[in-house]
């Protein structure tokens, strides 16, 4: 939407309206009027609309816009209103007004920079065609934003009170507290959904009831922990749990043989298989873990009953708690650090969608074909064996997240694949409801895997969430358990329980007789599930929620413990992976009090699985070396014995070292159980049985290499040649995201799709060039979107994401790949040409003719700029506070001026600054301390301190010195920005004749001359060459490229640039020659333009030169490189 309404960054009221009218609004009037006028004079009640558009030059703040709306409100009160403002200029607003109490929201915004909520917010306009309606959902899209935030703030400060309201009588250490803060919090947010369901007793406000009534005391003790235990307990043992719960808190307080008869009991409370209230560790080491009361109203309070909990969203309901917070809301509450230190990025759900998309279709398209695909998304009716052969196929999908997080992309998974299979078996079996094929998918298509335990639980809550919501109530109700689909046994079913004598509900409450409603919960009849009775007669609802376990793991997906020990991957013996998918199979089929069994089944399974593997690998181990040892006798040629000897115990040597490594890894197993750590061979055999998953998606971390554990960098070089990066980027160590990529080609089935977001330079750095070259070479690659070429970064990250769609096989000759451009612009081009100078280089993610005109320029100009002359970093000061602009005692001869990046234009350059260069001139070198002025001599003992806490200074450095003062970027050079939409040289003077030190916002290449100097400034200001650098740099945010020294070695140039006899170059020697003597650069520009295109020999009529977006001022005119903000 935002798109077609993009005009030259701006919009008028008209175009919105004609915007409208194409989208099928039809003959709806729209009232359009100006915002300079009267508007509420012009409309009155009886010509009322429910929608008002005005247009004008830019939208007023937001309290002008919530005045202006108040008028509109006056003359239609207790109606819905929304009101719509276009500004030529590209700002916008939206107003909207509900009901009788005149609730009023309003948003401003600007159409050059759309974050993903505001185009969720327009995309209103393409989802809904009735004016009324329209507005409705508009006012609580805004509603929701407002209602979001406010959870947020008091969740995290909810979080971290309980976190350090914990006691128990062994201590807990900040990690350990935060974590159980977010689990207890986890719990309460489910609880409130089943609240919200009517699933707890029928009564929606049962948790209040339970704590917040006067009088009652040891809320955590004795009332919500034992409610966490009864929904994870089988009902036929909740008295016995209960009782032995009720003599533990007896001998707490004192009381040896007696029973705490205080402690609340929850005997027909839902059963809730899964996972979320099994007692985590740090609880069953813990048992007297207890919450001051105080702490525990307050969260009910300032959170829980603040907010109304539903377990699914609808954009046309009032704003309210729902799943899909989850995830941001985990983002919030991990330990503070962690979110920078694990690179973890939660993807918003429309990328979700989309890259769930690209990666699903053409899965499905393989094995259903083309047709019957588009006929399982549109709806169309399908017969008996179209449909078992796409349940057969949905069913045995696997789909992998290697860094699953909260589950974002598992979920969107689910809802992609789950309404798919639910028609087919609905066309097989009239009866089977949704909730089975939720179930079904959950359980058997999804496979997540991450470091942080929390998150795995998080994951599992959220795919919780999305069966209870499936399960019963509204159309769709679940099945009874012993009616179970033959694939997975599921649904609610009535069990027995005792009546809890406590409870604030009654069978004739209000509660539980409420009809179920749009907005109302629905209330839990037992006889509308052909309820179960005991033989004293007591229910209790059973929702079989699968055991996650087996496909949520916590653990590196990267390198198991195996591969980092030997570097080899872990080898499954035949029948020990037969015996790893009988028991999985059974813990899929298990419901009820069978299921701990079927869960430790697993678990010995693969206990045992992996002490024989460990076993033989020590034992192999041990042969080998003592073939090595005790090699036979043989007569060799006397040539080389000493190499020969030297390879003989390297041998040795190595064999030893794998001995002790896996015979270290055998003991830490046997230590632990036999539990090492998740190694996906070993708990998912039956996945690489059949070849591999068939979609490995999701979103993993951003961790820069230097920031990546050595011990993992090392096992991932020795497993991925993609992570040892060769030629320029020789020594850089790749992104972790890297590995991600190439590991996953690798978990992949031939055909597989792999869809990534990742970040936005891995299309370009030289670290990635083998990682690029498999992707084209040995892959269908898809679709490739920069989303920050479109000035979108959906994530709190300083670098800009991308998307990649690969599938596993090799391509075709005639392959095309999908690139979506600036703009959205979507373009398709030959897989083959889509590096810019070769396999390996960076993607040439810009239009087609821009790409072939860059393609003309190289292909015209052989040579390199780096061949014959060299990018270096501008100088580093370490401490601008220190250098830049000293005190007025500083001799002003020990200053010189300093260009920033913020400085640099084409053939200008602004030095505001003036920097404290106590080294030579011409060399660079550090003066001696017996040749500084004695202001700078005092300045430097002064500042010592600071100035040695430098991290560049070492004990050898005169505290007084910068650093990279190579004399290249002292003497004649040419400098450009590190960060801009465009580059941008100047040519700058000698040091030595007045001309600034470039400091490290810039780059600079040094040049013999003046005349090169400008040559060399007119070629790179030149549109063309602007094009080719476009290519290789790296997008950052706000439509901004990073023009890094690697990437203008690469630009190509003349032969002869360095060459003073040159013919060809007069014309743009005599047009700088005149700019130094009359110092017009309007005249200069126009000028070299027509002398460089006769240079470079690549004109275009029909290119031009890129557009400049229209967006908000330079962020970074005070960058500097350690990310602050001067």
């Amino acid at each position: 939407m935002v798109q077609h309404l993009e005009v030259a960054g701006s919009c008028s009221a008209e175009q919105f309206v004609g915007w409208l009218k194409r989208l099928g609004w039809g003959e709806i009037r729209l009232r359009v009027t100006p915002l300079e006028g009267t508007a509420a004079s012009v409309i009155t009640p009886d010509a009322w609309l429910p929608i008002v558009v005005e247009t004008g030059g830019s939208a007023p703040s937001v309290t002008g816009c919530a005045e202006h709306l108040d008028g509109l409100r006056r003359l239609m009160p207790g109606r819905a209103l929304a009101w719509v403002f276009v500004g030529r200029d590209g700002s916008w607003a939206v107003g909207t007004s509900i009901g009788s109490r005149n609730r009023t929201k309003v948003h401003v915004g600007s159409f050059g920079q759309m974050r993903s909520w505001e185009q969720d917010l327009w995309r209103t306009f393409e989802e809904v065609r009735e004016p009324t309606r329209a507005a409705l959902r508009l006012h609580h899209h805004l509603e929701r934003r407002e209602l979001h935030h406010a959870f947020f703030r008091r969740s995290s400060s909810a979080v971290r009170e309980v976190a350090q309201g914990w006691q128990a009588s062994r201590e807990l250490s900040e990690s350990e507290r935060h974590r159980l803060a977010v689990l207890f919090f986890a719990r309460l947010v489910f609880v409130h959904v089943l609240q919200h369901r009517g699933w707890l007793r029928g009564d929606t406000r049962f948790v209040a009831n339970q704590l917040l009534t006067p009088g009652r005391a040891q809320l955590y003790g004795r009332r919500l922990a034992p409610l966490f235990e009864a929904l994870r307990t089988d009902p036929a043992l909740r008295d016995h749990v209960w009782l032995e719960g009720a003599r533990a808190r007896a001998r707490r307080d004192g009381v040896l043989d007696g029973v705490d008869t205080r402690r609340q009991r929850y005997p027909d409370v839902p059963w809730l298989h899964g996972g979320l209230f099994e007692p985590d560790p740090l609880e069953q080491e813990r048992p007297d873990l207890e919450l001051p009361d105080e702490v525990v109203r307050r969260v009910l309070l300032r959170v829980f009953e603040r907010y109304r909990f539903v377990h699914s969203e609808s954009p046309d309901e009032p704003a309210a708690i729902d799943p899909s917070m989850l995830g941001t809301l985990f983002e919030r509450l991990m330990e503070p650090g962690e979110r920078s230190r694990s690179g973890a990025f939660y993807t918003p759900p429309e990328l979700v969608d989309v890259l769930v998309r690209r990666a699903l279709e053409p899965v499905l398209e393989q094995h259903l074909g083309a047709d019957l695909a588009a006929r399982v998304a549109v709806t169309a009716e399908l017969d008996r064996a179209q449909a078992r052969r796409v349940v057969n196929t949905i069913e045995q999908l696997r789909v992998l997240d290697p860094a699953c997080g909260s589950g974002a992309f598992l979920l969107g998974v689910l809802r992609y694949l789950a309404p798919r299979l639910h028609r087919a078996r609905q066309t097989l079996e009239p009866g089977a409801t949704l909730f089975d094929a939720v179930r079904s998918v959950a359980t058997l298509c999804l496979y997540g895997v991450d470091v942080q335990p929390m998150a795995t639980t998080i994951a599992a809550l959220r795919l919780w969430l999305a069966m209870v919501s499936a399960c019963g109530g509204r159309g769709d109700e679940g099945r009874v358990s012993g009616e179970a689909h033959p694939a997975d046994r599921s649904g609610p079913v009535e069990r027995g329980g005792p009546a809890d004598r406590d409870s604030t509900h009654r069978p004739g409450s209000a509660a539980a007789h409420t009809p179920p409603g749009p907005l109302q919960p629905t209330p839990f009849d037992p006889r509308s599930r052909g309820a179960a009775l005991d033989g004293a007669g007591r229910r209790a609802l059973e929702v079989n929620l699968p055991a996650l376990y087996h496909q949520l793991r916590t653990g590196d997906a990267l390198a198991t413990p195996f591969e980092r020990a030997t570097s080899e991957r872990l080898l499954v013996p035949e029948a020990a992976r037969r015996a790893l998918v009988l028991a999985a199979d059974q813990l899929h089929a298990s419901a009820g009090h069978d299921r701990p069994a079927a869960l430790a089944a697993l678990q010995a399974a693969e206990a045992e699985a992996l002490r024989g593997v460990l076993e033989l690998a020590a034992a192999q181990r041990r042969y080998a070396l003592s073939e090595l040892e005790h090699p036979p006798q043989l007569s060799l040629p006397d040539a080389a014995p000493a190499r020969r000897a030297r390879a003989h115990t390297e041998l040795v040597a190595t064999a030893r070292a794998e001995l002790e490594a896996v015979e270290g890894l055998l003991a830490r197993a046997r230590a632990a159980g036999w539990r090492l750590g998740f190694d996906m061979h070993l708990h998912w055999p039956d996945v690489f049985e059949d070849g591999g998953f068939d979609v490995v998606i999701g979103n993993p971390p951003w961790v820069r290499g230097a920031d990546v554990d050595p011990e993992l960098r090392r096992t991932l070089q020795r497993l991925r040649p993609e992570m040892n990066p060769t030629g320029r980027a020789f020594g850089v160590q790749p992104d972790l995201s890297v590995a991600f990529v190439a590991r996953g080609l690798g978990w992949l089935r031939r055909g597989g799709a792999l869809a990534f977001v990742v970040p936005g330079k891995l299309l370009r750095a030289d670290y990635a060039a083998r990682l690029r070259r498999r992707l084209v070479e040995h892959t269908r690659l898809l679709h490739v979107d920069e989303l920050a070429s479109r000035g979108e970064n959906p994530f709190a990250a300083a670098v800009c994401p991308a998307t990649l769609v690969a599938i596993n096989e090799p391509p075709g000759r005639t392959q095309l790949t999908t690139l979506v451009l600036e703009h959205g612009e979507v373009t398709r081009v030959p897989q083959r040409a889509l590096s810019v100078d070769g396999p390996g280089s960076a993607f040439a993610m810009v239009p087609g003719p821009h790409a072939h005109v860059a393609a003309q320029l190289a292909d015209r100009h052989q040579r390199r700029l780096g061949e014959i002359l060299t990018p270096r970093y501008g100088v580093k000061t370490g401490s601008n506070e220190l250098f830049l602009n000293p005190d007025a005692t500083i001799d002003g001869a020990a200053t010189v001026p300093a260009l920033r990046g913020s400085g640099v234009r084409p053939w200008r350059a602004a030095c505001p600054d003036r920097l404290l260069f106590a080294h030579d001139r011409r060399t660079g070198a550090p003066l001696p301390e017996d040749a500084l002025p004695p202001s700078v001599t005092e300045w430097a003992r002064r500042n010592e301190a600071a100035l040695r806490r430098r991290a560049d200074c070492r004990d050898d450095h005169h505290p007084w010195q910068v650093y990279r003062t190579h004399e290249d970027v002292l003497g004649h050079r040419v400098a450009w920005r590190d960060i801009a939409r465009r580059l941008e040289a100047v040519p700058l003077a000698p040091v030595t004749d007045g001309g600034p030190v470039a400091l490290n916002t810039t780059y600079v290449i040094g040049v013999p001359d003046a005349r090169t100097a400008g040559r060399l400034a007119a070629w790179l200001n030149s549109t063309h060459v602007r094009l080719a650098a476009d290519l290789r740099a790296e997008r950052v945010m706000n439509g901004f490229r990073r023009y890094r020294a690697a990437v203008l070695a690469q630009l190509p140039v003349p032969d002869d640039l360095l060459d003073p006899h040159a013919r060809r170059w007069e014309a743009i020697d005599q047009a700088v020659s005149d700019w130094h003597s009359d110092g017009d650069i309007r005249r200069l520009e126009l000028r070299l333009g027509q002398a460089v295109e006769a240079l470079v020999g690549t004109w275009r009529p029909d290119i031009t030169p890129p557009r400049r977006l229209s967006l908000p001022p330079d962020p970074f005119s005070a960058w500097e490189p350690d990310g602050s903000l001067t």
